[in-house]
């Protein structure tokens, strides 16, 4: 998708696709590196950023679910589940080395032609927990500003051995800034499903609490206890 041709050329900004899916839903949906560059762009051209899809779903219900091929890491799985459940294209190589090579050709983790969409200069550290959590980080990791992306080795189809990086850990990084530009344009963080679920639900259901609470609280809000409900922080 490239955001420019879109709006210049007067694609109509709430049309739908057959899975009723705006402009700005379905690029939500993508984690492709221009993701968070369509989403900016067409949120500035005016897209309804409260629209829902035929499941019900709003832009931060479908920015929190995990992308096809990809579920089982983004949760709390072992490695050495992923050859049971990998596509079956990342399956020619023994165990999880081919599913990281999959994952980083067909989401194309490592190109960085957009990493200006993606930087942490001037916000929170990651990953942002709560202040108990950073009083007991004994070697300083959470003073970092980048969430640290890891190389690892990994082989191909014809079993060459190529050092990547973390194709998941790309993944999640780019999250966080999708879910940043949604609730930068104003969208409200506790709006439910049609199913009664919060984005909230989501994110503890995937194991992407880190990055939901990250671009929340980078987003000027806290969790209020009591009602569990997210709100704006008081200036």
């Amino acid at each position: 998708m490239q955001p420019e041709l879109v709006v210049e050329k007067w694609y109509d900004m709430e049309g739908r696709n057959i899975e009723g899916h705006t402009p700005l839903l379905h690029a939500i949906k993508q984690y492709e590196p221009h993701a968070v560059k369509s989403i900016k762009a067409f949120i500035q051209a005016g897209a309804e950023i409260h629209a829902i899809d035929k499941e019900g779903q709003g832009a931060l219900h479908c920015a929190l679910a995990s992308p096809g091929g990809v579920q089982l890491c983004f949760s709390a799985v072992p490695e050495t589940m992923l050859d049971w459940w990998a596509p079956e294209s990342a399956r020619a190589v023994d165990g999880f080395s081919g599913y990281y090579h999959w994952c980083a050709q067909k989401y194309d983790t490592e190109n960085e032609d957009y990493a200006k969409h993606y930087s942490d200069e001037g916000l929170e550290p990651y990953p942002l927990l709560y202040s108990d959590v950073a009083e007991n980080d004994e070697d300083g990791a959470l003073a970092k500003n980048q969430l640290v992306i890891d190389h690892i080795y990994c082989k191909d189809n014809w079993n060459d051995e190529h050092l990547i990086r973390n194709p998941i850990q790309v993944l999640k990084k780019g999250l966080r800034f999708k879910i940043l530009a949604l609730l930068k344009a104003g969208y409200d963080p506790n709006l439910l499903d049609r199913n009664g679920r919060s984005p909230s639900h989501y994110a503890e259901r995937d194991g992407l609490w880190p990055q939901w609470s990250w671009a929340l609280i980078n987003s000027g809000f806290m969790l209020d206890e009591e009602s569990g409900r997210w709100v704006k922080a008081s200036p």
